[in-house]
C-alpha cells in the first residue's frame, strides 16, 4: 500500500517595514536550504511584462533583493531571466523596472533568455502532442520562479505557473489558443524547486500590462506551483475552479489544488476582493484577427511588424495620455516607492 503524498503548503505572510525580511522570513518559513543545494547556479525566473515603469506589472527590486539576501552565501552564482515578447523587449523592461541596481549591488548577471541557444521539444499533454523550443539556458541550473500577484485578461491571474510561460520563445503570442496546454508543457520542463510570489505592490483589473496597480503588503510561497496559483487565486477573491490551466497542470501531476495547508494565514484572512480582468483593446484586436480568413499570415511576416507597431502605440498612448502614469505616480507616493524611482 502507497502512502498518500504529503499535502502542499502554501506560506502567506504580510509585509512589515522591510520587505527584504519578510522575503527571508517567508523563505526560512519554507526550509529553502533543502531546495537548493550547496554551490548551486540559480536561475531567478523574474517577471518583466512591461517596458515602461509599472508598478506590480513586473517583479519588483526589493523583493528580489529578499531573495539573493538570503540564498547567496550557499550559491555559486545567481542570473535573473526572462525572454523577450512580441510587443516587450525584455532588456529595456529590465532597465526600467529598478531591478539593474540589484544586480550591480550584488555582482548577479541578468540573461535574456531569447538571445541564447533554444532546443526543439516534443510533449504529449491530455493526448495531443506539441512541439516547442525550451531554452537550454535553463538545463543544469536550479530555478525559483519569482511571479507577481496579478491579474491576466488571457486566464485571469498571472502567477507561477504562467511565469514559466515567459521562457518560451518570442512568438509564444502563436499560442494563445491553446494557452493552458502550453502553460502546462513548459512547467513540465522548468519545474522551478521554489515557487515565490510578490505580493507587495500587485495589479488588479486588466493585467498584466493595464490594470491597476494595488498595495497588498503580501509575500507568498511554496514548493508547489499549482497550490501557490490557487492560494494566489482565493488572496484575489477568484474561484481556482475556474481556472482552465490551472486544472490542467493539476491534473497532469504538475501539483495539487486540493488538501493544501496553510501554516501562516489562510487565503480567507487576507482576501483582497480584486477587480476581475477583462480584455484590453489590443486583445480584442489580436482575437477578431486570430478568426480572420488568413490569420497565419498576419501574425508572422511583415503584416506581424505593422500590427505590433499598432498594439505598441496603444499601450503608449494609455501610459502616456489615459491611465497609466496616474495609476503609477500613485504608488510611486507610498512606502515602495523609492525603489521604483533608481
Amino acid at each position: 500500500m502507497h502512502a498518500s503524498p504529503p499535502a502542499p503548503r502554501v506560506f502567506i505572510h504580510r509585509v512589515g517595514p522591510s520587505v527584504q525580511d519578510a522575503v527571508r522570513e517567508l523563505l526560512e518559513a519554507l526550509n529553502w536550504e533543502q531546495y537548493i543545494p550547496q554551490g548551486a547556479d540559480v536561475a531567478l525566473k523574474v517577471n518583466l511584462t512591461h517596458d515602461m515603469l509599472m508598478p506590480g506589472s513586473n517583479t519588483s527590486p526589493w523583493f528580489v533583493e529578499g531573495v539573493v539576501q538570503t540564498i547567496k552565501d550557499r550559491v555559486r552564482s545567481i542570473t535573473l531571466t526572462d525572454a523577450d515578447q512580441v510587443l516587450i523587449k525584455v532588456a529595456t523592461a529590465y532597465r526600467r523596472s529598478g531591478l539593474g541596481p540589484i544586480v550591480e549591488k550584488y555582482g548577479l548577471r541578468f540573461h535574456n533568455l531569447s538571445s541564447g541557444r533554444y532546443e526543439i521539444v516534443e510533449r504529449e499533454v491530455e493526448g495531443e502532442t506539441f512541439r516547442f523550443k525550451y531554452p537550454e539556458f535553463l538545463r543544469g541550473v536550479t530555478t525559483i520562479t519569482l511571479p507577481v500577484l496579478k491579474t491576466h485578461f488571457r486566464c485571469m491571474l498571472t502567477g507561477a505557473l504562467k511565469n514559466q510561460y515567459g521562457c518560451l520563445e518570442d512568438a509564444r503570442h502563436n499560442f494563445h489558443d491553446q494557452l493552458s496546454q502550453y502553460i502546462c508543457l513548459i512547467n513540465n520542463e522548468v519545474k522551478p524547486v521554489l515557487s515565490l510570489m510578490d505580493g507587495t505592490v500587485g495589479m488588479e483589473g486588466d493585467g498584466p500590462k493595464s490594470g491597476i496597480p494595488r498595495v497588498c503588503d503580501l509575500v507568498l510561497g511554496s514548493p508547489d506551483p499549482v497550490a501557490l496559483d490557487t492560494a494566489a487565486a482565493r488572496v484575489m477573491g477568484f474561484d481556482p475552479e475556474g481556472i482552465d490551466h490551472l486544472k490542467l497542470c493539476h491534473r497532469e501531476g504538475l501539483g495539487r489544488m486540493d488538501g493544501i495547508e496553510y501554516p501562516a494565514l489562510a487565503p480567507e484572512a487576507v482576501e483582497l476582493d480584486f477587480i476581475p480582468p477583462k480584455e484590453n483593446f489590443v486583445a480584442v484586436i489580436e482575437g477578431r484577427l486570430r478568426h480572420a480568413p488568413g490569420a497565419g499570415k498576419i501574425f508572422s511576416g511583415g503584416l506581424l511588424t505593422f500590427f505590433s507597431l499598432g498594439a505598441k502605440l496603444w499601450y503608449l498612448v494609455w501610459y502616456h495620455l489615459l491611465a497609466g502614469r496616474r495609476r503609477r505616480n500613485r504608488i510611486l507616493k507610498t512606502r515602495y516607492g523609492p525603489q521604483f524611482k533608481t
